[in-house]
């Protein structure tokens, strides 16, 4: 890979005209310089779009804007904006965040053999200032080739994204079942290993309107306890995949939970794959032998 190799962001709007221009100044003035700014808006209702095309003529060289003929939602506008993607690199975006100015080139000198890096995030309000949590704070951040850390839970927000292209064609479609930046996480270690940064590289905003997955909320378990099948079954379905079989029979074991004679299976390869299979939670130890037990006699899954 050339050292200064072209990064296309894909950047997805939806009514952000609030603090879009924030966000467009922190990625129009990154360090990395090889930098096109894919903008993909989904029938904006408010001004957003008029902003955006504003910025374009400004800087016509760098984005490439593009509006949807109707609204597609937000998983099925991000798939757009990848595919419109021509950089070696890809790198996901908000619209109201604020990127530190050495995100990009940071990412770029640490990708290396990986397919995908990701960094930390320090967590602002609706008015930028600080608060107390970051990412790393609430979850251990992976490194890595095991798609196990990421069955019951994630880490990889989708802001702090830096990947291969190469990585597209075994990501899109997203399936619905399961959040976007959860999925890529997931299947970047079935193909390749993921790297973390451990660096607050993005101001992450938190308000009221934020699209959040369960990297950056403290009901994830929640999440999991409500919908941990259909997610499984859609992590299962990869074949020929690293650890594909393992996690299609843990679907399976989790799906036939009725079955008593099927509890002890469960309970075995859960407690013999522990440590990647619960690495992303701070829970300690002892508390997390005692989730194993709850799995095999609970109607949920806790995680």
């Amino acid at each position: 890979m050339k050292n200064t190799p072209l990064v296309s962001i894909a950047l997805c709007t939806y009514n952000g005209s609030e603090y879009l221009s924030i966000q467009l100044e922190s990625i129009l003035n990154q360090t990395y310089s090889n930098l096109e700014i894919i903008i993909v808006d989904d029938q904006s209702t408010d001004s957003t779009y008029e902003l955006l095309s504003s910025y374009q003529e400004k800087y016509s060289t760098k984005i490439k804007l593009y509006q949807n003929p109707s609204n597609l939602g937000f998983i099925k506008n991000f798939e757009r904006a990848i595919s419109l993607c021509q950089g070696s690199l890809i790198a996901l975006s908000d619209q109201d965040d604020i990127w530190d100015k050495n995100k990009i080139a940071i990412q770029v000198n640490e990708i290396k053999n990986n397919i995908l890096v990701y960094h930390d995030s320090l967590m602002v309000n609706e008015i930028g200032e600080p608060l107390k949590d970051s990412i790393s704070n609430m979850k251990n951040m992976y490194s890595g080739g095991s798609p196990l850390p990421f069955l019951f839970n994630n880490c990889v927000s989708g802001h702090s994204i830096l990947m291969k292209k190469d990585l597209i064609h075994d990501i899109i479609p997203f399936p619905k079942e399961i959040f976007y930046d959860w999925w890529i996480a997931f299947r970047a270690t079935q193909v390749g290993t993921i790297s973390y940064i451990d660096k607050k590289l993005v101001h992450y905003r938190q308000h009221e309107g934020t699209i959040t997955s369960p990297t950056l909320t403290t009901k994830s378990d929640e999440y999991i306890s409500s919908s941990n099948i259909s997610i499984l079954k859609v992590l299962g379905s990869s074949k020929n995949r690293k650890k594909s079989m393992l996690i299609k029979t843990i679907h399976d074991l989790v799906e036939n939970k009725k079955n008593q004679l099927l509890h002890f299976k469960l309970f075995k390869l859960l407690l013999v794959n522990r440590k990647e299979i619960f690495f992303i939670s701070k829970k300690s130890s002892a508390s997390k032998l005692n989730r194993i037990f709850k799995n095999i006699w609970s109607k949920k899954l806790h995680i």
